[in-house]
């Protein structure tokens, strides 16, 4: 019987359907069943709808704590990460995972050997850890990877904190590979007109971001539609395109492609960000957000120029609120 249930496994993958005489039956439900608790993880095998996932279902609380964190704060939605504040050794921190990407086979991740995961799941840390920051990656057989992170917020990090920190990023990945295989991955639902629906590559198109920052190419190595990247590879300027959920934005406002923006400088950075409409399921009155975010490493005097006219145009764009 098990080789015959092998063999069903197997027609099922060719898309053969037809039926044997005298062959026992098997039920196809059973069938996908046994793929979706074998076969290798893909991301879509092990997130469903990579687009709606609610990031804070995967974040083990419980497992932050027992790491030796204390004062564990509260999650809050995001398209495309889960973040909580907490205190290791004295020093505030946030422990959160997210941000999917494709590919990720750079030379500052290294393989996280003492991990032995199943279903093709591979672990890698980032070979710069210190006590500012520690992370790991999980990536997928598809190629896709999910970043776990914790960032030391204090103003003056002690040096001593290194193994702490990361104590408590791999119990966040260790909790991740739980809920994954015990399918407790959660989703988001987006009403209509929801920012969640909008795909932010569609919000600029190349030419209007190339003309602001130079010959830029998009990233192909966002998997989800929520963030659109690109990147000049001469100057290594990089401008982000992104859909959120968040706080409001404080401060003086201006108007760009028809909407109140918030926008927020600094000496290589700018944040362009408009609140469309309140968030329905938020439990602390968050919105629904667009931004435009811009990193300069090279060639640009005033990173808020860039901002403004790609805010101008994809802010324009938006659903209305």
């Amino acid at each position: 019987m098990a080789r015959y249930w092998v063999a069903a496994v197997a027609l099922l993958l060719t898309g053969c359907t037809n039926v044997v005489t005298g062959a026992a039956s098997v039920d196809t439900a059973d069938v996908q069943r046994y793929l979706d608790e074998t076969a290798p993880l893909t991301s879509q095998r092990a997130f469903g709808d990579v687009n709606s996932v609610d990031y804070c279902t995967l974040l083990d609380l419980d497992g932050i704590g027992k790491s030796g964190a204390t004062g564990v704060g509260k999650t809050s939605p995001s398209l495309s990460s889960c973040e909580v504040e907490a205190q290791i050794s004295g020093q505030k921190v946030a422990v959160g995972l997210g941000f999917l990407e494709s590919g990720g086979s750079d030379s500052s991740r290294v393989p996280d050997t003492s991990k032995k995961l199943d279903r093709g799941l591979t672990a890698s840390k980032n070979a710069y850890n210190d006590y500012y920051s520690c992370i790991s990656y999980l990536r997928f057989t598809d190629g896709v990877s999910i970043e776990i992170y914790v960032d030391n917020l204090a103003d003056d990090p002690s040096p001593g904190v290194e193994s702490a920190i990361c104590d408590t990023d791999e119990a966040v990945l260790d909790g991740l590979v739980g809920k994954i295989e015990a399918k407790k991955v959660g989703h988001l639902t987006f009403g209509a007109n929801s920012v969640g629906e909008v795909d932010a590559c569609s919000l600029a198109g190349d030419p209007d971001v190339v003309a602001q920052i130079g010959a830029a190419e998009k990233t192909p190595k966002i998997p989800t539609k929520h963030r659109c990247r690109w990147q000049d590879h001469v100057n290594r300027n990089v401008l982000t395109v992104l859909l959120e959920i968040g706080p409001r934005p404080a401060g003086p406002t201006e108007q760009l492609g028809n909407h109140t923006t918030a926008v927020e400088a600094g000496s290589t950075t700018c944040l362009a960000t408009t609140a469309i409409r309140p968030y329905p399921a938020g439990k602390n009155g968050e919105y629904e957000l667009a931004e435009v975010y811009l990193i300069v490493r090279n060639g640009i005097a005033d990173p808020c120029g860039p901002v403004r006219a790609v805010a101008n145009v994809a802010f324009g764009k938006l659903p209305p609120g």
